[in-house]
């Protein structure tokens, strides 16, 4: 299932559509978006497929979310991290 979404590499690339892109950027939480992860989730989740690296790969955005949140002081972002980190772990699902 993971083969049909779109994927960047084996692809010729201009080189001026990266300079001041989301992959030259600092911020890890542009490069690692969780919305693109959770609709991901949900999708295979509501097909039956099992999600369990997907979740891996959630939990792992979302701790770099909650660590740049706490290091930036974005009280919003990192407490609405924490909440779903806090939802996977009561439901047991990482």
């Amino acid at each position: 299932m993971s083969i049909i979404f779109a994927v960047p590499w084996a692809k010729l690339y201009k080189k001026s559509l990266f300079e001041n892109s989301v992959s030259a950027q600092t911020n890890k939480t542009a490069v690692f978006p969780l919305e693109a992860v959770e609709e991901r989730i949900s999708m295979l989740s509501q097909l039956g497929f099992d999600i369990t690296r997907e979740l891996s790969s959630y939990r792992y955005r979302l701790q770099i979310c909650i660590d740049t949140a706490l290091k930036d002081g974005d009280y919003l972002k990192y407490r609405n991290a924490k909440q779903k980190m806090a939802i996977l772990k009561k439901y047991k699902k990482i």
